[in-house]
């Protein structure tokens, strides 16, 4: 097989248009600095996309898998936002309900904090298994409303975590469910780390005893998201893949599993996939619908404009508001939140980066060190303008303000 650079990492290619370019970006989003002065001197990297004309898989072709190691610095939690909660809870639940997840084993790939293995271990009195390098031995959220069930079955809705990466000689981890959100993306050769896991999964089954099924749950960015709905601040050096449909598919396809569905959710932004294993000719056949091959390669062709656009609007208008003697503030201090600054090589303009997350709050963005605060901060400098770098969050972003008697725009990316 040729060289990750110049083949597909799926399906193994050569066929590729490279379309985007973006020199010197930060190798890590999700990683805040004690000091703006750390912040700005963060070790950089080239972000080099192509699009795979085959199968429509995009990646970044100037990706040095040796730049990148996740310790407990690395914070990308998202349930501090009663939003993404809520999504969350739903998501859960319907896992739950649909393949039965009562009295079960669950093991969770990058589980993080260990938020949503808690949930459904909790929703369905699970027992739980998480994996994370990055996890740090915190107190747990409580992501239920008060009065909720959490031991409806017949496990004791327990967890535990394994602060290492999951995979065949680590540890023999039965699993009748077995989910990993926002991780794919991250793992240079996706092929080999699914196939790495189907024998990590064959491994927990005794010698002599059945193959037992496994369901798995993933979900990672829409790269439809970004390339049709021109979600441009989602590239981040952290991220090798952009998976659509049709990649997401063919990669578990070709490490030996059988995927049974595919949809987008939170608003077009996430890409979900279930498959099952051992493989097996039954699926449920109900998949995301993915456009021509063509209109893929066309909606990449485009991106690049459509960066050089909507930055050079960025900068206009901010600078408009540093001419009228105003500043704007930044809310989400996540991949996209330092991807629009660092795009933007904002300054000054911007007073500082708004974030629920406690965990963030007193840090400073990768590349451009601007100060993180908390909601609460806002009332002792608010900003003229607040910036929402994803619409998703710009009517909760709003009721923050309000709640705060904060009477302040709130415009979206």
């Amino acid at each position: 097989m040729t060289p990750p650079e110049s083949a597909c990492l799926v399906c193994g290619s050569a066929d590729l248009l490279r379309f985007l370019d973006l020199p010197r970006v930060p190798v890590y989003c999700n990683v805040l600095l004690p000091t703006a002065a750390a912040a700005r001197k963060v070790a950089r990297g080239d972000l080099t996309l192509a699009i795979c004309r085959k199968c429509g898989h995009v990646f970044n072709t100037a990706f040095d898998p040796k730049s990148v190691d996740y310790s407990d610095r690395y914070e990308n939690s998202l349930h501090y936002s009663p939003l993404f909660r809520g999504y969350a809870e739903a998501l859960a639940r319907e896992l739950v309900e649909r393949h039965g997840l009562r009295g079960r084993r669950i093991v969770e790939i990058a589980s993080g904090q260990g938020d949503f293995l808690r949930l459904l271990c909790r929703l369905g009195g699970n027992e739980g298994v998480g994996f994370d390098p990055s996890y740090r031995d915190a107190p747990p959220r409580d992501l239920l409303p008060a009065g909720e069930d959490n031991r409806a079955g017949e496990g004791d809705g327990t967890v535990r975590f394994v602060k290492t990466y999951y995979g065949a000689g680590i540890e023999k981890v039965a699993a009748d469910f077995l989910c990993c959100r926002q991780a794919l993306e991250h793992v240079p050769d996706p092929v080999k780390f699914l196939t790495g896991l189907r024998v990590a999964l064959s491994l927990s089954v005794p010698p002599g005893s059945p193959k037992q099924r496994t369901t798995l749950f993933f979900e990672v960015p829409n790269s439809l998201f970004s390339l049709r709905d021109g979600g441009i601040w989602d590239f981040i050096y952290e991220h090798v893949s952009y998976f659509c449909g049709r990649s997401l598919k063919g990669c578990f396809t070709r490490a030996g599993f059988t995927v049974q569905r595919t949809w987008e959710s939170f608003g077009g932004q996430f890409l979900c996939l279930e498959a099952t294993w051992p493989a097996t000719r039954e699926t449920a056949g109900i998949f995301a619908e993915v456009p021509p091959q063509e209109r893929l390669v066309e909606y990449a062709t485009g991106l690049g404009d459509t960066v050089r656009t909507l930055v050079d609007q960025w900068r206009e208008r901010l600078g408009q508001l540093r001419r009228e003697g105003q500043r704007a503030a930044i809310w989400g201090a996540g991949s996209k939140g330092v991807t629009f600054l660092n795009l933007l090589n904002a300054g000054d303009e911007i007073s500082y980066v708004v974030d629920i997350n406690p965990e963030k709050h007193g840090m400073f963005t990768a590349g451009t060190g601007h100060a993180v605060i908390s909601p609460d901060e806002i009332t002792n400098a608010p900003p003229d303008l607040v910036v929402c770098v994803n619409p998703q969050y710009r009517e909760e972003n709003t009721g923050m303000l309000a709640v705060r008697s904060l009477e302040i725009p709130v415009v979206a990316v």
